[in-house]
Parts: structure tokens; C-alpha cells; sequence
């Protein structure tokens, strides 16, 4: 494709983009400034970038860029320096990744805030790709990292989730008009030779440049009201200052999870979990696993990667050491859980004279004990082999026969018996002193 032609169906691109964040503003109370031009000038050279769109808001800077392919179908993966646009015909056409080059805009623009005094943390800075009348269904990107990437009829939806899962404290009025005058003042546009040094390396360096020493002399940073700027609106946008409802369902659906696992490994570690219970919480570790493997899988491309590695979203390596932490935790659970039920079978084999099938699974001495002791208080305090009685099953009922000690008379001793017998759902259906 000619360069002028893709320029115009980028330019158009751009245009749309800059009206629906325009229909956006009052909504979510942002600052724009379009067409952005920032540089750096060094020994070396100036390193320029030329942001489509710059939005300034109560959370820091969002980065907007656009790219453009008509009717072609993106793939590539986040460790890709190239993604390739596949159109029919099979005309595969390679372009730089977008998200490397809103990485390097962001990179760029946090120094120079910081030369500037700004001593904001990069978090503050985020970038957004919008992928223009193409199909991004066949990229391989984590669920962090495609939520930077839209269409057009996306962006309302992303700048929500910007506004819904929030970390950080909200800038104040003040901090956010400096903010939007300091950006306001990086902008080099009216700088004929760091543009013209951008336009030379833009349909093949993307956001670096290196320019002549004629390019180096930068000129004053202009003054005067920021282009595409609005006042930002007293009242907050709708949902900034309180709790959504998918944050509420999300949150307690997490909650949920968290306490059934914790409930979970805590019978484990007792050894007195039912197997749905172990089964179901292992499930869910394997199934964390997989996932964290295919997550890796995808950020690498499905490959080995040569070279530095690319840099890593925080939030998915506090998942990833979550992840393996959770299942190391299930696993060691499980063994206990095994080795405690084997213990325990082991145990009522010994000393209450069962094999450890079925009768074994269905006595419960501690059970019986509080049943005998609600039923007949004054034989429970004589009882010789409270822990140790002797235990019977007809493959439905288990009956619990202990002895106890009683004296008729002052130099008389005698040994009784008492046997009870309950249901598999732990009532009394017989007491009887043989």
C-alpha cells in the first residue's frame, strides 16, 4: 500500500477516534490534547514520538494510539516485535507492534515529566491501542494485556474498566491542571525540524528517531490554552466515586472462593475433609495451572524468545506467585489429607477391633461418646475405655460397647458393660447393658 494512501485511511482512522473521545468527555471528565509530538534531544540525536491522543484525567495519563488496517485480520502476540496484517489473497503485510510503540511513548513522556519536576510513578501513565475496521480475534495476548488493545466501539468500555478497577488515589484538581500544562508545554509541534526529523523515520521507526544536528536546536516549548481541551467538569463522572455493582459481584464471588478454600484446607490439614472437597479444591488448583501455562505460552508467542525479555505487567507476576503458592499449598493439603485418613483407618483397626472398610468409615467414636453421655451421665463417668470401645457394624448401624466399673457394696467391685447402637445419621436406636 502507497504511504499516502495509508496515511489518509490512518488519518481518517485518527479523526474517528477523536470524535468518539470527544462524545466521551463529559461522561468521564477528561483533558485531551491531540497530535502530540514530545523529543529528547541528546549527543546523539533527538528521539521522537508523535501520540494520537493524550488524555489527562483524575487517574494519571492514558496514551491513545491508532492503527488502521482495513479489512485484514491482526495477529502476533505481545513478545512480537512485528505483528502481521493478513488480507485476503494471502497478502500478509508485517507492521511494528503497537503495544512496543505505546510502551516507548510512555517510557518518554514519564522522563520527561520527570525532568520536568513530575514525580509521578510510571503506573500513572497507561496506554490504550485502538485496531481500526480490522480483526483482532487471532492475537495471542493475556487477559491484562488485551484489555489495552480496542475498536472503536470499545473505548467506552475501557475507559470504564479505567474508572471501575482503579488502585491508585485520585489526582487532585490541581495536580491534574499541572499535569495537563506540563504535557501542554512537552508538546514540540510547532517545532519544524523535530517534526520533519518524526515525518522522515514515521512509516518505518515508529517512536524513535535519531535527527541531524540542524534538527537539534529545540525550540521553545509554546504557551497559550492546550488544543482539543476542556475544562475539566466540577461533578465527577457517574460511577467514580462508588462501587459498581460488577465490583460488588466480583468481589463477592472472590470472597466466596477464598473462604471455601481456606474452610477447605483447614479440614485437610485435621484430616477430616470429605473427598468432594479435596477433589473439588484440587480441580481448581490444576485448572490454575493450566491457565498460568497458557498465559505464559501466549506472552512468549508459543516459543523461545531471544533476547531481553519484554516487561512484565506486575499484577501478572503477583498472579503468577499466587498461583504457585495456592497449589503448592492444595497439594501439601492433599498428601496430609491421604496420610491422615490412612492414620486414622490404621487406628480404628488396632484399637476398636474393626477392618477399615465400611464399618470403619461410618464409626464415630467421638460421636458415640457425646451420645452415651447425653443418654446415661452417671454409667459415662465410670466408663474404664472411653477412647477405645469396642466397635460392631451390621453394614448399616455401628454400635459402641464400653465397660465401667460400679460397687454395690464397700468391698464388692464389679465390671459391667453398656452398648449403644447408632444410625448412619448419628441418633440413638438402642442402649442395652449386656
Amino acid at each position: 500500500m502507497e504511504f499516502d494512501k495509508a496515511k489518509s485511511i490512518g488519518d481518517e482512522a485518527e479523526r474517528r477516534v477523536s470524535e468518539t473521545l470527544n462524545g466521551l468527555q463529559a461522561e468521564f471528565g477528561f483533558v485531551m490534547l491531540d497530535d502530540v509530538l514530545i523529543g529528547s534531544v541528546g549527543q546523539r540525536g533527538s528521539v521522537t514520538a508523535q501520540i494520537d491522543h493524550v488524555l489527562i484525567d483524575q487517574f494519571g495519563v492514558l496514551l491513545v494510539e491508532t492503527k488502521a488496517r482495513n479489512g485484514a485480520l491482526i495477529k502476533g502476540t505481545y513478545a512480537e516485535k512485528n505483528w502481521t496484517a493478513c488480507y485476503p489473497g494471502r497478502r500478509n503485510y508485517a507492521f511494528q507492534n503497537p503495544l512496543h510503540q505505546n510502551d516507548q511513548h510512555i517510557h518518554l513522556l514519564h522522563k520527561l515529566l520527570k525532568q520536568k519536576g513530575f514525580d509521578h510513578s510510571l503506573d500513572r501513565i497507561r496506554g490504550l491501542v485502538v485496531m481500526a475496521g480490522c480483526d483482532t480475534s487471532q492475537l495471542e495476548l493475556d487477559s491484562i494485556t488485551a484489555s489495552r488493545v480496542a475498536d472503536i466501539g470499545e473505548i467506552r468500555e475501557r475507559l470504564r474498566m479505567r474508572h471501575d478497577f482503579v488502585i491508585q488515589a485520585p489526582l487532585t484538581e490541581d495536580e491534574r491542571a499541572a499535569l495537563t500544562q506540563a504535557i501542554f508545554e512537552l508538546d514540540q509541534s510547532a517545532n519544524d525540524s523535530l517534526t520533519k526529523v518524526h515525518a522522515d523515520h514515521r512509516s518505518g521507526q515508529g517512536s524513535a528517531a535519531t535527527a541531524p544536528a540542524a534538527a537539534r536546536a529545540a525550540t521553545p516549548p509554546r504557551t497559550g490554552p492546550a488544543r482539543g481541551a476542556t475544562a475539566s467538569p466540577a461533578k465527577q463522572p457517574s460511577g467514580s466515586t462508588g462501587v459498581s455493582n460488577r465490583r460488588l459481584v466480583a468481589a463477592g464471588a472472590v470472597l466466596a472462593l477464598i473462604v471455601f478454600v481456606g474452610w477447605g484446607l483447614k479440614r485437610m490439614l485435621e484430616g477430616t475433609s470429605p473427598l468432594w472437597v479435596v477433589l473439588a479444591i484440587l480441580a481448581l488448583a490444576i485448572a490454575l495451572g493450566g491457565e498460568e501455562k497458557k498465559t505464559r505460552r501466549r506472552r512468549s508467542g508459543g516459543r523461545r524468545q531471544r533476547g531481553p525479555s519484554p516487561p512484565q505487567d506486575p499484577l501478572a507476576a503477583l498472579k503468577g506467585l499466587a498461583t504457585a503458592g495456592f497449589m503448592m499449598l492444595v497439594f501439601l493439603g492433599v498428601a496430609l489429607w491421604f496420610l491422615g485418613s490412612g492414620a486414622r483407618a490404621m487406628s480404628e483397626s488396632v484399637f476398636t477391633g474393626t477392618s477399615p472398610g465400611a464399618s470403619a468409615q461410618q464409626a464415630n467414636v467421638q460421636l458415640a461418646k457425646d451420645r452415651i453421655r447425653e443418654a446415661e451421665p452417671d454409667i459415662y463417668a465410670r466408663i474404664t475405655n472411653a477412647d477405645t470401645p469396642k466397635v460392631t457394624s451390621d453394614g448399616t448401624n455401628v454400635s459402641y460397647e464400653w465397660t465401667y466399673v460400679v460397687q454395690p457394696a464397700a468391698s464388692e467391685i464389679e465390671i459391667r458393660s453398656i452398648r449403644v447402637t447408632l444410625d448412619p445419621s448419628g441418633r440413638i436406636i438402642g442402649v442395652a447393658t449386656p
